[in-house]
């Protein structure tokens, strides 16, 4: 049997001893450990890279030149073409193109496929027919994550958004469509990474005259915004902000449902447990981690919602007891609902708690709210002036 250290810790819930220790433990109690496999070393250098050009070899009837956009990491600056932000690689795999997210070994990298054998084989650079290569770009049976050596692995937008740590169980994949206690959809991994870059562009000292709204991606149809978003950020899945942004959430989302694991009195509101993938609340969520991208101090207490005791990290019995005096009868409280007005109203909420790390309180849902519809309303003046003015 093989089990990952990774999800001992998850369920265990308590620190764990170093390696070699706990296996001394299990060797004493349980039973012998065969192997300690370190997946972390085995493919630490990997990096993930979109393939911008791709020509033949003018020497060759098979090799491709391709230049690579491999994210603005200082370690690789030294493998760059000069005055370029792209690494040159000769690649002999038939389903090369360009456009394509791929599997970059840079120099200095061991091939991990032969990681745990006798004789690691470690790339370099060298010139093939008289060109200059930079390591490798890989296939998967050199990652030894499948047989195939005849092309190399390409990676598609849903491999990729789990590069982004939003939250997937280990072989899962995001679905086409939510369903309670499930796997992300595409539409919501999209509308995270979406509102994470329109958050970034807004200026915190102009965040009560903006319209900070967030959106909500199409499914089932083309959207320009996303092709124009990934097309205006090439290192989009290397981006280490957004990917610290989105390993905090993914524990906000298991911090969530913890909370109400093996819950029976009083019992929970089946959409409590799943509240953090509320599309209102991770849209916001998301926004508010790219607005305060330059604050620290508040970036650190918006990542630390998940990190409340007593209750819930969104208090969600609270939040569905917030509401505004313009809200119909009908209106089930804050966090059921994902049309802009619930999506603003989120935005508010967790900007103010960024400001006062005070948490998810019943007293500061009423003052988000109300925030929002001032905003709303000064929003309305400016633009009624702007009108005047013709």
């Amino acid at each position: 049997m093989k089990i990952s250290l990774n999800t001992l810790k998850k369920y265990i819930g308590v620190g764990l001893p170093q390696i070699t220790d706990l296996v001394e433990l299990i060797n004493q109690q349980l039973g012998g450990v065969e192997e300690v496999i370190d997946l972390g070393a085995k493919y630490k250098n990997i990096v993930i890279a979109k393939v911008v050009s791709c020509e033949p070899h003018p020497d060759s009837d098979h090799l491709h030149i391709c230049q690579i956009e491999v994210g603005n990491n200082p370690e690789y600056s030294k493998f760059k073409i000069p005055d370029s932000n792209f690494v040159q690689v000769v690649c002999g795999a038939p389903n090369v193109h360009a456009d394509m997210f791929v599997a970059w070994l840079p120099p200095g990298a061991t091939v991990p496929a032969s990681f745990d054998t006798s004789d690691p084989f470690v790339l370099g650079a060298r010139e093939l027919r008289g060109v200059k290569s930079n390591g490798m770009l890989a296939s998967p049976a050199e990652l030894a994550i499948g047989d195939n050596h005849e092309g190399i692995l390409e990676i598609t937008e849903k491999d990729l958004s789990p590069a982004v740590a939003l939250p997937l169980e280990p072989g899962q994949d995001f679905s086409d469509s939510y369903e309670r206690g499930g796997s992300l959809s595409v539409k919501m991994a999209r509308t995270f990474v979406t509102n994470y870059f329109k958050g970034e562009r807004v200026s915190t000292k102009d965040f009560n005259l903006t319209d900070t709204t967030p959106v909500v991606c199409p499914t089932g149809t083309s959207d320009p915004e996303w092709e124009k978003l990934k097309t205006d950020n090439p290192d989009l899945w290397t981006h280490s902000k957004l990917l610290e942004a989105a390993k905090e959430f993914s524990g906000l989302v298991n911090a969530q449902r913890n909370s109400f694991k093996g819950k029976q009195s009083p019992k929970p509101k089946p959409d409590y447990p799943e509240k953090a993938l509320n599309v209102a609340v991770l849209s916001a969520w998301a926004y508010t981690a790219g607005v305060l991208q330059g604050n620290a101090t508040r970036l650190k207490r918006h990542f630390n919602i998940r990190t409340a005791t007593g209750k819930d990290p969104l208090n969600a019995d609270a939040l569905a007891k917030g509401r505004h005096k313009t809200d119909p009868q009908n209106y089930r409280g804050l966090g059921y609902r994902t049309d802009p007005q619930e999506r603003g109203r989120f935005v508010e909420r967790f900007y103010l708690q960024a400001e006062e790390g005070s948490g998810i309180t019943p007293s500061a849902i009423d003052i988000a709210i109300k925030q929002f519809h001032v905003k709303q309303a000064q929003l309305d003046v400016l633009k009624a002036k702007a009108k005047a003015k013709g």
